[in-house]
Parts: structure tokens; C-alpha cells; sequence
């Protein structure tokens, strides 16, 4: 006679619930526009950036050709687990669907897991601290955000500065540095989008000017409505023209703006990323993406245990899509 397993019980599916909230939560995140996602194959992922190709030049006399710099980043996956232990007879005399209900909010909690890695990158931004599976410092060796990124071994070494406060960025100089205005807001976003848009690559190109989509964080509601005014409104407070809505009118300009309440102790910044570059500001580095495991130990034992695991990491992509500012 067969042993029946409360995983046969109609009133939980685990992996149907869990996988739908998983998805619904994936496809309603704002990590995959900032984020390349990227496939692990071993504990640890070396990733090479070798710079860019030169620009042809005037041929006079004898060919000079470059050769490639090597700048490199390494990222280590760890494994990560979460798990319910259910009671038997609470899956027995559960009539609301209570239970089926907290195997779905640990997918949705699974599905939300590259936003906390992608958040901390964020909060580290500036330290070049590093973390459980964060890779520490950008490419270069230098903070993400800095003030003084440059090319080791190329001619064009002069800094390059995505650490912006008022002495490098008027505008960020604000009335109230938690509360901005729109108005201030506005200005504020087009001075990051061209600041960023002024980067060049190791052989002295533009590597951002033909950027035209971008995602705006924040961390406190405050700013938040700020930046959904700065980029909604034609006109902004008593009828002023809003500078963002002319530039992006001309520029063909894509703007999303995100609450991120995992930074709400920045008060004073607000985030630029590029979002349609080939390659993006982070790296989410997926060895095992989520999977969720059910395990029925027998009869003789009271629970049913529901575990999601997965073995992954999140990294510092391009600095040069990125740009930090902040207000006082």
C-alpha cells in the first residue's frame, strides 16, 4: 500500500505557487533594465574588459597599432537558501488557502533577491567596501562612484568624475537637499544625463552619446515625487517650462523613475543609470538560478519542508553608466 504524502494534498502546490509569484515579481523588477544577467559556469567568474578599439586616424608612415589594455573584475557565487517548515495539520484544516498564500510570498520574496544584491552594490557605492559575493571596487580598481576614474596605460588618462555634489554639478545646490522641487529636480536630471553623456571610452570617444534610456533612483519618497514630476510634467510648479521635458523632446529621452526604499538612508542622492547599453551598470551572475525543493520526511514526522536555493552574485558593471548626485 502506497505511504500518502501531504505534497499529494490539492490544497498545496508549492511549486506552482511558488514559480508563479517567482515570475510575476521578476518580470515587475528593476534590476534586468540596470543589471546584464550573466551565466555562471564555476565558483568564481573572472570578467575581462579589454578596452575599446581606436578610431581610425590619418595612415602616415608606418602603422601604429595599439595594443589592448587588460582591466579585470572577479565575481565568486554563494549560495543562498530560505525555507518554511509547515505544519501537516495546518495544511489539513487550512480552508482560506493561508499556507498555499506563504509559498507564494517566498517566490515573490526569491523573485525580489537581485533587488537587495543590486541595492547593497548601490549603498556601497562610493567605498569600494565589499561584501558577500560583491565584487568590491569597478573594473578600474576605483570605487564605483568616484571621483577620478581613469584608463591605466592609455593616452587618455584625464579623470572622469560620476561622483557628483554641487562643486561639480551646480545644480545638485537645492533649497531643502531631502525635499527638492521639481523644479530643481529637473535640472538636476539634465545635468547628470550630460554629464554622463560626456565619458569617453580609453581611446578618447564618446562612449555614452548615443544614450537615450534611463532609470532614476531615489531612496526616500520625498525625492521620489520629485522625480515623477521632473520627468512627467510639461510645466512645472506656477507655469515654469520644465528644462527635462524640452530636453527630452529633443534628445528622444527615456525616463523611469524608481522608489528604492532599501537606500531610504540616502536622503540627499539621487541615481542615474544608463539602461540601453549593450552592457549595463551591474552584473547578476547566475550559477543556479531559484529553485524551490519540497521534501515530505514520512509520516512519523509533523512538517513539510519548502526551501527556495539558489547560487549567484551581483557585481559593479560599467561605471560609465552610472552617475551618482548629491544634493545639498
Amino acid at each position: 500500500m502506497a505511504i500518502y504524502s501531504v505534497l499529494d494534498d490539492e490544497r498545496i502546490n508549492a511549486r506552482a505557487d511558488f514559480f508563479a509569484s517567482l515570475g510575476s515579481r521578476i518580470e515587475s523588477s528593476w534590476t534586468s533594465s540596470v543589471g546584464s544577467l550573466i551565466t555562471s559556469a564555476s565558483e568564481t567568474e573572472n570578467y575581462n574588459w579589454i578596452g575599446t578599439a581606436p578610431q581610425l586616424a590619418a595612415w602616415e608612415g608606418e602603422a601604429l597599432l595599439q595594443e589592448l589594455p587588460n582591466y579585470s573584475a572577479t565575481l565568486t557565487n554563494v549560495e543562498y537558501l530560505s525555507g518554511l517548515k509547515v505544519d501537516k495539520a495546518d495544511i489539513r484544516r487550512d480552508k482560506t488557502g493561508q499556507i498555499r498564500t506563504r509559498i507564494a510570498n517566498l517566490g515573490e520574496r526569491a523573485g525580489k533577491h537581485w533587488d537587495t544584491l543590486v541595492s547593497d552594490l548601490i549603498l556601497n557605492g562610493e567605498t569600494a567596501a565589499s561584501g558577500s559575493g560583491i565584487a568590491g571596487q569597478a573594473f578600474d580598481g576605483q570605487a564605483f562612484f568616484d571621483t577620478d576614474h581613469s584608463y591605466t596605460g592609455s593616452a587618455y588618462t584625464t579623470n572622469q568624475d560620476n561622483d557628483l555634489v554641487a562643486g561639480t554639478l551646480a545644480t545638485l545646490n537645492v533649497a531643502t537637499a531631502t525635499a527638492p522641487t521639481s523644479d530643481e529636480m529637473a535640472d538636476i536630471i539634465v545635468g547628470m544625463i550630460g554629464t554622463l553623456q560626456t565619458f569617453k571610452d580609453d581611446q578618447g570617444e564618446p562612449i555614452n552619446d548615443d544614450a537615450s534610456s534611463f532609470l532614476v533612483m531615489s531612496g526616500t519618497a520625498a525625492i521620489n515625487a520629485a522625480v515623477v514630476a521632473a520627468i512627467g510634467l510639461q510645466t512645472l510648479a506656477q507655469g515654469a517650462s520644465n528644462p527635462l521635458a524640452g530636453y527630452a523632446g529633443t534628445g528622444g529621452l527615456n525616463l523611469t523613475a524608481v522608489l528604492n526604499p532599501r537606500l531610504s538612508a540616502q536622503t540627499t542622492s539621487v541615481y542615474l543609470f544608463r539602461t540601453d547599453g549593450a552592457t549595463r551598470p551591474f552584473i547578476l551572475q547566475d550559477e543556479v538560478p531559484v529553485n524551490v525543493y519540497e521534501n515530505d520526511p514520512g509520516p512519523t514526522t509533523r512538517h513539510l519542508e519548502v526551501t527556495a536555493q539558489a547560487t549567484r552574485a551581483a557585481g559593479y558593471g560599467l561605471w560609465q553608466h552610472a552617475v551618482l548626485g548629491v544634493m545639498s
